[in-house]
């Protein structure tokens, strides 16, 4: 089943309410560094209302008074984080936190590659996050512009759904 096919509830089910540790899972989380949040919020309004998936979003009330504790319940109820990765990514405390924690309790983590701003640079993770996402297959959004974001959003839903139905 689906993502976008799931009803989401915050109520416990009948197997919930026997297991109070039962993960629930809510929302995809993305995960990005601010230089970049004008085309998260892209991507965020193609999921959210054109897809109707429940996405966590910390502009989009995702945040609350205590940021550390926002971000970990964010990251505790997803489904899946993604992470769109840039050099400024890999220099940020906060997504380093994000994505570590996220790695440390099991979820599942899709990393998108925004790469550098600079022209003719072809940025790869090191350090850190080079480490953290050394086995997971990342997707390509170097290249992301007008004319292939839908399809680039497609792929991106196409990787959320393959990615959730092997958690089942």
């Amino acid at each position: 089943m689906s993502l976008d096919q799931q009803e989401y509830s915050s109520e416990n089910s009948e197997d919930e309410l026997d297991n109070s540790n039962a993960q629930q899972f809510e929302h995809i989380m993305l995960s990005y560094q601010w230089d970049n949040q004008k085309l998260v919020e892209q991507i965020y309004d193609y999921l959210s209302k054109n897809q109707n998936i429940p996405i966590w979003m910390d502009k989009q009330g995702g945040m609350q008074d205590n940021v550390f504790l926002s971000m970990s319940k964010g990251v505790q109820n997803c489904y899946a984080l993604i992470c769109f990765l840039t050099p400024a990514y890999q220099n940020s405390a906060n997504c380093k936190k994000e994505l570590t924690y996220a790695l440390e309790i099991g979820t599942p983590v899709i990393p998108c590659i925004i790469g550098s701003k600079e022209e003719g640079i072809k940025w790869k993770p090191t350090g850190w996050l080079g480490m953290g996402i050394t086995n997971l297959i990342y997707l390509d959004f170097s290249q992301i512009d007008d004319k292939n974001f839908e399809n680039k959003c497609k792929e991106l839903i196409q990787r959320i759904n393959s990615t959730i139905s092997l958690q089942k």
